[in-house]
């Protein structure tokens, strides 16, 4: 699974993810399906063609925008059937966000490609349970 994570989630950016490992959980959580994923990095590739005198004023980690050591998160399948959500256990163990604006244009949390039609999408929800989430620093 962790192969086809990262593959699927460096296509969609403008930029490459690195995942050491994904697990999801069904059969022995059941009803609640969880995720683990361990050691997440999302390095952008949005400032790459910045001229030369740009980039050499950027620190040397502007392009590393996001890390997590681990992440874990489960979501309850069965109320999904009448259109509630139900999550929980949403822990971010670790979190680091390095966000760098180059130039007015540009900036490396800029890893989403334009499109020509916006993209819309409608979720309904019914329902929503609280949901207590955690943040961890190492």
């Amino acid at each position: 699974l962790t192969p086809i994570v990262e593959e699927q989630a460096s296509r969609l950016i403008d930029g490459e993810v690195h995942l050491q490992r994904v697990e999801l959980t069904f059969w022995s959580t059941f009803p609640k399906l969880t995720v683990d994923v361990a050691s997440l990095e999302v390095i952008s590739h949005s400032l790459r063609s910045l001229p030369p005198q740009v980039k050499a004023s950027l620190p040397a980690d502007a392009d590393s925008l996001l890390s997590l050591s681990s992440f874990h998160a489960g979501i309850n399948v069965l109320p999904l059937l009448i259109g509630h959500i139900s999550l929980y256990d949403v822990l971010f163990d670790g979190p680091r966000v390095n966000l760098v604006q180059a130039t007015p244009d540009k900036a490396n949390y800029m890893i989403f490609p334009e499109s020509e039609e916006p993209i819309c999408f409608f979720i309904s929800v019914y329902s929503l349970d609280p949901i207590e989430y955690k943040i961890k620093k190492n």
